[in-house]
């Protein structure tokens, strides 16, 4: 069985989920803009990872125009954001953003971020601002690590490395299940 991890990333934590997914499966790894004429059919797994803006995840026109192509192989897609872990949040992305046969064939797993506050644009220093200020709903932990990530006290996907282990986790199942073949 052969996996390889496909990931888009703006400030690097998705880079480096995908690394780390990557180096514990020994498998390869490819940024977006480097697949050029790489031929996914010839993968039984592929990961697909990418950051979400303001609701919307990178790499989503990418894997609906694939999937066609695709549909008879093992497809994982993880997102990496901000918000906070949350399962009605994150169905609510997977909706808007992928369409019906990735939601049918995909296998999703929502992942933490953090912010690179140095290489924020005014758009995401806005947004931030917005999440601290105005959205009350959000637990005040989530806050606080916003408030830490504007200072460059924190490294979010450092202390979340553990998430990725469902993800690794699942391509070694379907490993072994090819493998029993």
């Amino acid at each position: 069985m052969s996996a390889v991890v496909i990931y888009d990333s703006h400030y690097g934590h998705t880079e480096k989920y995908a690394r780390w997914i990557a180096n514990e499966l020994q498998i390869s790894l490819y940024r977006l803009d480097e697949i050029g004429a790489l031929d996914l059919t010839t993968y039984d797994t592929i990961v697909f990872g990418g950051p979400v803006f303001h609701g919307r995840v990178k790499i989503a026109n990418l894997v609906n125009t694939l999937i066609p192509a695709l549909y008879d192989k093992h497809i994982l897609l993880f997102t990496v954001g901000l918000h906070p872990i949350d399962a009605t949040y994150f169905k609510h992305i997977c909706v808007d953003n992928f369409n019906y046969l990735v939601q049918q064939y995909g296998d999703f797993f929502q992942l933490r971020g953090a912010t690179n506050h140095d290489k924020m644009g005014r758009w995401h220093r806005l947004s931030v601002w917005w999440i601290k200020k105005i959205g009350r709903a959000i637990a005040e932990e989530h806050v606080k690590e916003l408030e830490e990530t504007t200072t460059n006290q924190i490294d979010l996907v450092s202390r979340y490395r553990q998430l990725v282990q469902p993800i690794v986790d699942r391509v070694r199942f379907y490993e072994k299940q090819a493998s029993l073949e």
